[in-house]
């Protein structure tokens, strides 16, 4: 239980509200440069917003990481439409 406490500590974060705002304004600001338009199905969004945990068990995204930039722009689109922003988890060796 110890070693399942300490893993559970590293993976688990805390959310700044101030950070995350910071965070979304560097990234608008990042985006808008890179990327001449970016699709969002808002009605599955929608959907995400509304989505039952207890009813339904737990929603798990799984980006193709073809770049680094996939959990960030996800986690940007989450928060720009008021849904709480997913926990990024990456492979790591614990010890």
């Amino acid at each position: 239980m110890k070693k399942v406490d300490t893993i559970c500590d590293k993976m688990f974060g805390d959310f700044n509200m101030s950070l995350m705002r910071m965070f979304a304004w560097f990234f608008h600001k990042v985006f808008n440069t890179i990327y001449e338009k970016v699709i969002v199905d808002k009605a599955y969004l929608k959907y995400l917003a509304n989505y039952d945990k207890k009813a339904n068990g737990p929603l798990i995204l799984i980006p193709t990481h073809r770049s680094y930039i996939d959990f960030l722009i996800l986690s940007y689109i989450f928060f720009a439409f008021s849904i709480q922003t997913p926990m990024i988890c990456a492979a790591q060796l614990f010890r």
